[in-house]
């Protein structure tokens, strides 16, 4: 793709100009002999914010172009992964965007199609392997749903359905849904008492964001650490280096997803790190970057924190299970 096909592509008029841009852009990213990591910025940059001008079939274009392309545009892979499986299949299979814990986000979110379409990728995480096979054996019993069983949970059922999780609701015993009912409740924002994801648009509940605001101007790090953990139902670990310049990015992509104001948000960040605006060019630049960002990324971001937790919570556990298995070898001999 040339520079006058972009040119072309300006000056054929505003019907269809956001998908054909939306195609040519990936077209022109995939054709790079050796992409790096800022140009899958910039590619994110561009296509995001034309995502639901597009249609169906652009993005089915895109995901199959995408799912080899290393690096890929992060925020776009993740949107084509949260897709129906006609267009996110691909992209599930393949793309190496897509870390441990955004596959445990997305087959707590979207359930046993896309766990199948994982389950065929390469060198898949044996604890993520696992929990596939929990939830399609789950699935498969979904007939038996009212029959009581004395079985203990397997490893992955522990995991999934643990009545530990933050967040606990009923389990219908033994089925799929109620595998993805307890993972999706460890991961939701806000918790039981916030089931939907917060409005982006509208004011934020003046007790969250007051908590935010007084804690940080407290001058304690772990007070506002804590508060935010409470806010965004993240487990404290997650929270705490937030407020680390060097994690910035995702810190301001919790705030969107809270639905903080830009004027809310840059108090916030302000008043953890003085010196983050030092004049008013760098305000200008925090705002313009604020309004910028999608409310979606945002709160995919705070999903992205639960899921961490999750995939913690899976690793311990197989390795408690692997030091259980030796010590009964141990023992045994």
């Amino acid at each position: 793709m040339s520079s006058s096909d972009f040119r072309e592509i300006a000056i054929r008029g505003e019907e269809g100009k956001a998908e054909r841009l939306f195609r040519a852009s990936v077209s022109a990213f995939c054709a790079l002999t050796r992409p790096t990591r800022q140009n899958a910025v910039q590619l994110d940059d561009l296509t995001l914010p034309l995502y639901d001008q597009v249609s169906a079939e652009a993005r089915r274009y895109v995901a199959a172009a995408l799912s080899e392309c290393r690096p890929a545009p992060a925020g776009l892979v993740r949107r084509l992964a949260a897709e129906p499986l006609e267009i996110s299949a691909p992209i599930l299979m393949r793309s190496r965007a897509l870390k441990d814990v955004d596959l445990i986000g997305l087959i707590a979110r979207h359930g046993i199609d896309h766990a199948r379409a994982i389950a065929n990728r390469s060198s898949l995480n044996p604890a993520i392997a696992r929990l596939i096979r929990a939830l399609e054996a789950a699935s498969a019993a979904q007939e038996a749903l009212d029959a009581p069983s004395d079985q203990a949970p397997s490893l992955e059922e522990e995991i999934v359905l643990s009545p530990s999780a933050e967040t606990a609701i009923p389990r219908p015993a033994g089925t799929a849904e109620g595998a993805r009912a307890r993972l999706r409740a460890m991961m939701a924002v806000g918790g039981e008492a916030r089931r939907s994801l917060p409005d982006p648009e509208a004011q934020p509940a003046t007790t969250d964001y007051g908590k935010l605001r007084d804690t940080a101007l407290t001058g304690v790090p772990a007070l506002f650490q804590t508060a935010l953990a409470d806010t965004a139902d993240i487990a404290y670990t997650q929270a705490r280096p937030l407020s680390q310049r060097a994690l910035r990015r995702s810190l301001v992509l919790v705030l969107r997803g809270l639905g903080l104001s830009v004027e809310q948000a840059f108090l916030v960040v302000s008043a953890i790190d003085p010196n983050a605006h030092p004049h008013a060019e760098a305000i200008r630049l925090f705002v313009e970057h604020y309004n910028l960002i999608h409310a979606e990324a945002g709160r995919d971001e705070i999903r992205r924190l639960k899921a961490e937790s999750v995939a913690a919570l899976v690793q311990r556990q197989a390795e408690a299970e692997t030091v259980a298995g030796e010590a009964r070898l141990l023992r045994a001999s």
